[in-house]
């Protein structure tokens, strides 16, 4: 350290030590840049579906997708933007004769509003732009469309070029086309009026092309889409576990609170945990699972009505990853299902996941302060695209250590 270095730090501490100076500084939640949030935020969602805390749809309306198909505004999650869109179009009709610059003033008086309006808008655009064949007239139409609304949209001439009072109708053929995309079998003619047996062809009928069934990671987004139109119900239930509920009011209320900036990973003093144990079970055997008490009720059974929404998710997971029947649960799944059981049943389990989380949440914030802006935004991406292979894979260095930590325990 040199000498000016050295008489910083005797300042700095001079000041510290009478009060002159502050010893942190407030973290602001302007300062938070959104890509960086959304990376862990989506993090701490990921984790709670790989504990099966929430349901896969669950997880697709509280996380926060990133900045595909050209959106311009924060996706927020789905539960935030629930019943906004519909909210805006009623204010859009009942304004029809009003500017175009009162009616937005209005609508984005909600900034969930504002940015539920313009993704719907983005997406629709983006979607209708990529099911339309390039290099055919119909392309250049569709071009040629939303270039003139994006032109009325700059110069405040929406109200003067449309009926706002047909937005209703607009909006439920959008869900229509929408229905389509989602659809196992695309077929434009259920979104159309007319019959299929009639010799009149449907505008842009040939030069549609639809996306790859399985890609997942479109589907995913047309999903999202379609909850963001569709959705009228409110859903302040979601998620419906009382565990991840918990877990995210915990997290949320931490954001707001008074607290020094933590130091870089690389500066952070190593540390060892040790956990000591005797002849305990860390890790459910089958037999015991399947053993009866003498009233009848083995330990599964008993797991599966204490833990009742956490099962239902638990086997839906399973069947994503290849689960074919029930009974492949004991067969094929067998290691899957005892580490179910024992995270909630034993108390040295949780204890073993719950270190293996410090390695996920340092080696995340190793990433996040040596990353620059452009490799989180290129990062979070990258982590969307491989979203679906992801979430095939459980916690499978987790997993790998609790089941060794369990053999280690049995051979004792």
């Amino acid at each position: 350290m040199t000498l000016v270095k050295k008489l910083r730090d005797a300042i700095h501490r001079f000041r510290l030590r009478y009060g002159l100076g502050q010893p942190y500084k407030k973290i602001e939640s302007s300062q938070v840049e959104a890509t960086t949030f959304a990376l862990i935020w989506n993090e701490i969602i990921t984790t709670f579906r790989e504990e099966d805390i929430i349901s896969d749809q669950e997880h697709e309306l509280l996380e926060l997708p990133p900045n595909y198909w050209n959106i311009r505004v924060i996706r927020w999650p789905c539960v935030l933007l629930c019943n906004e869109l519909l909210l805006a179009l009623k204010q859009a009709q009942e304004l029809a004769d009003a500017p175009d610059r009162w009616i937005w003033l209005k609508i984005s008086k909600s900034e969930y509003r504002r940015c539920a309006v313009i993704e719907a808008y983005d997406s629709i655009k983006y979607l209708v732009l990529t099911v339309v064949k390039y290099h055919t007239e119909e392309h250049s139409i569709a071009e040629r469309i939303f270039d003139e609304i994006d032109n009325n949209i700059q110069f405040e001439k929406v109200t003067e070029a449309y009926n706002l009072k047909q937005l209703e109708s607009v909006h439920s053929k959008l869900i229509s086309f929408v229905e389509v995309l989602m659809g196992p079998k695309k077929d434009l003619k259920r979104s159309s009026p007319h019959s299929a047996s009639t010799d009149e062809g449907l505008l842009f009928e040939n030069a549609i092309e639809f996306p790859d069934a399985e890609d997942e990671l479109f589907n995913r987004h047309v999903r999202r889409l379609y909850t963001i139109l569709n959705s009228r119900d409110s859903m302040h239930n979601v998620p419906k576990n009382i565990e991840a509920r918990r877990r995210i009011a915990f997290f949320s209320n931490s954001l707001f609170m008074n607290m020094p900036r933590a130091p870089v990973v690389e500066k952070m003093m190593a540390f060892s945990v040790l956990t000591p144990y005797y002849e305990e079970e860390v890790c459910f055997p089958k037999e015991t699972l399947r053993r009866q008490n003498e009233d009848g009720i083995s330990t599964i059974f008993y797991l599966q009505k204490i833990y009742e929404d956490e099962w239902n998710n638990f086997i839906e997971r399973m069947y994503r990853e290849g689960m074919k029947d029930d009974d492949d649960i004991w067969e094929k799944k067998s290691r899957d299902l005892r580490l179910w059981a024992s995270y909630r049943g034993q108390t040295l389990a949780r204890t073993v996941r719950g270190m293996m989380y410090y390695y996920r949440a340092l080696k995340m914030l190793s990433y996040l302060d040596t990353a620059t802006e452009i490799d989180i935004r290129m990062g979070t991406q990258e982590l969307a695209s491989h979203h679906s292979s992801r979430q095939n894979r459980s916690l499978d260095g987790l997993n790998s250590q609790a089941t060794i930590f369990a053999e280690t325990g049995q051979s004792r």
